[in-house]
C-alpha cells in the first residue's frame, strides 16, 4: 500500500499501521504533498476494520518533523502569501487525527517542532526517544504559532506552553 505514497510509508503489520514520514534529508519537513499524504493515509487507517491502532514517526533519529518546510522548494517557502494559502491542509490534517476513531501513537525519534509538534499533539499518546525535543521555534522567524496553539494550551501547562511559544526554545523529553 506503500507504493501509491513519496513522501510517507504505510505499512500495516499485526493490526497496526504505521505512517512514517520519509524526508529524513529535510528532517522531515512538512510541505503539501506530505500534508496530503499524511491526510490520505489516516483515511485509509479509519476505514480499514484490519487495523486497531495507527503509529505515527519520523524516518531517522533527527526528527520525527521539523514542522513546515521553509525552504525555497518547499511549498511552504513561498513567502508569507504562500504559507497563508497552505494552512487549510495542515487544518484538515489535524482534524482527521480526530476522525480516526483509533488510538493514535506518537513515536518521536529527535525533533518535534512547530508544525512537528502539532501532530505530535494531536495523537492520542507519544512515546519520546531520549534524544527527542520539543518546541515552537516560529517565533525566530517572526511568525507565531496559531496553527497549533489550541493544541498546546489543551495538552500542556499554559505558562509551559507560553514560554515555548514566546521564546522559540526547545526542551527535551526529561521537560517534555
Amino acid at each position: 500500500m506503500s507504493d501509491e505514497y513519496k513522501t510517507i510509508q504505510y505499512t500495516v503489520d499485526d493490526r497496526v499501521a504505521t505512517i512514517m514520514i520519509n524526508r529524513a534529508e529535510r528532517r522531515n519537513a512538512l510541505n503539501n504533498q506530505v500534508i496530503d499524504e499524511l491526510t490520505s493515509a489516516l483515511d485509509s487507517a479509519r476505514v480499514d476494520g484490519d487495523v486497531n491502532v495507527v503509529v505515527l514517526t519520523g524516518a531517522g533519529e533527527r526528527a520525527f518533523s521539523a514542522g513546515g518546510d521553509l525552504s525555497p522548494s518547499g511549498s511552504m517557502g513561498g513567502g508569507m502569501l504562500g504559507m497563508h494559502w497552505d494552512r487549510g491542509g495542515f487544518a484538515d490534517l489535524l482534524l482527521t487525527f480526530k476522525k480516526v476513531g483509533k488510538p493514535i501513537v506518537g513515536r518521536i525519534n529527535g525533533d518535534a517542532l512547530g508544525g512537528g509538534l502539532g501532530l505530535l499533539l494531536a495523537c492520542d499518546i507519544a512515546i519520546a526517544s531520549e534524544n527527542a525535543r520539543v518546541g515552537c521555534p516560529e517565533i525566530n522567524v517572526g511568525l507565531f504559532p496559531m496553527m497549533i496553539m489550541a493544541l498546546i494550551f489543551r495538552n500542556v501547562p499554559r505558562k509551559f506552553g507560553v514560554e515555548m511559544m514566546l521564546t522559540g526554545k526547545k526542551f527535551g523529553s526529561d521537560k517534555a
